[in-house]
């Protein structure tokens, strides 16, 4: 593995390759750092096109990683200046066309570019998106995904690439893909590969209703954190995610639904169904140039085809009757992915018939995950 994470942004922006790679093996491996401090440079105390430091941009991209939370609710970094493990922020000559590069190895220090400074200067917002980007990589996240997100196709993650200064700049956020990476990297135990699986940034944000369902986030006695989804019984109405995943390295792994689930009045019947759906993905075999490091075993970003092609199809569900008060947790069977796909969009479903008096009640979701293994944990 390299030592170092370059990052080139190109002039014209390319169709995506993978949104969210799978293999988690392949870090930075900074784990830990738990700040930054910044050099002495006089680069820092320039201003950008609206008058603001260059270093306070830096640092309020860099902070943008401390929103996300764990299933428990905690937020997975606290980055501050000056703390007693920090990454370096510094400036120097790099190669031209690579804007910044994160040093993996040794006292682990992010350049940026002093040959483009006028870039970082004069494109609002630049300065922070860079700086949010280079962070990324040092919390363990080595790849590079594909510019549009799984769930938003028109919104790249931070940890996208081949873009130009201004599009990078215009990154307002962390998007689904990117705190699905934090999720599969740094959640204790499980190897989850979506976003908001808890619900914890108290928002549903990351999923997606359905067929007119009715979901909103409940503070009463949730699982884990401080917060859970309560959605109303309908009949056809769904609560949706939908990751797009790269074929696992070796082309072997398997993908399972998980959630945990109870009423919270009293019910005479009806159950949950959580349910797993895939459907294929291909791209072209021509490349766009950008870094090899962008994709999965060396490939470069391609042209993603024939997705309307494919059908989506139901992969494996399971039905759940829960208990008022009581919290029931669930897995589905293993799922494996078909080892000749480069790429599948995997989406994560719930929906439910319950009833009270023959009206239709919800149900209270929590720790709703899809989770993938290298080994088949219920084959025999």
């Amino acid at each position: 593995m390299a030592a170092t994470v370059p990052t080139t942004i190109l002039g014209a922006a390319v169709d995506p390759a993978m949104a969210h790679p799978w293999d988690p093996t392949i870090s930075c491996g900074l784990s830990n750092k738990n700040g930054f401090v910044f050099s002495s440079d006089a680069e820092w105390s320039l201003t950008d096109n609206t008058g603001i430091t260059l270093q306070s941009r830096a640092q309020a991209g860099i902070q943008q990683w401390n929103g996300p939370k764990s299933l428990a609710g905690t937020n997975y970094f606290n980055l501050q200046p000056n703390s007693s493990s920090p990454v370096l922020l510094k400036w120097g000559p790099l190669d031209p066309g690579t804007y910044a590069s994160t040093d993996c190895a040794g006292s682990g220090s992010i350049t940026f570019n002093s040959n483009l400074i006028t870039d970082y200067r004069t494109t609002t917002g630049f300065m922070a998106a860079m700086s949010r980007h280079e962070m990324g990589h040092s919390l363990w996240l080595r790849k590079h995904p594909g510019i549009p997100d799984s769930l938003v196709s028109n919104h790249p993650p931070v940890m996208a690439t081949c873009m130009s200064a201004a599009q990078n700049a215009s990154i307002s956020g962390l998007e689904g893909d990117d705190e699905a990476a934090l999720g599969m990297r740094w959640e204790p135990g499980i190897q989850m590969v979506n976003a908001n699986a808890g619900f914890e940034i108290a928002s549903t944000s990351r999923w997606k209703a359905y067929n007119a369902a009715v979901a909103a986030i409940t503070t009463t006695n949730p699982k884990n954190g401080s917060r859970a989804l309560r959605l109303q019984a309908s009949d056809n109405a769904n609560f949706s995610q939908t990751r797009n995943l790269a074929r696992p390295p070796g082309g072997i792994g398997y993908i399972r639904g998980n959630a945990s689930v109870r009423y919270d009045q009293p019910s005479d019947g009806g159950n949950a169904n959580v349910s797993v759906w895939v459907k294929q993905v291909e791209y072209t075999s021509s490349t766009t140039g950008c870094a090899t490091n962008n994709f999965i075993t060396g490939r470069d970003q391609n042209t993603r085809i024939n997705e309307t092609l494919h059908q989506t199809v139901l992969a494996t569900q399971m039905t759940v009757t829960p208990i008022q008060g009581q919290w029931l947790s669930a897995t589905t069977s293993s799922v494996t992915f078909d080892p000749t796909w480069v790429s599948a969009d995997v989406s994560l479903t719930i929906t439910t018939n319950a009833l009270n008096n023959g009206v239709k009640v919800p149900l209270v979701f929590d720790d709703l995950f899809l989770s993938w293994t290298a080994n088949c944990p219920d084959c025999s």
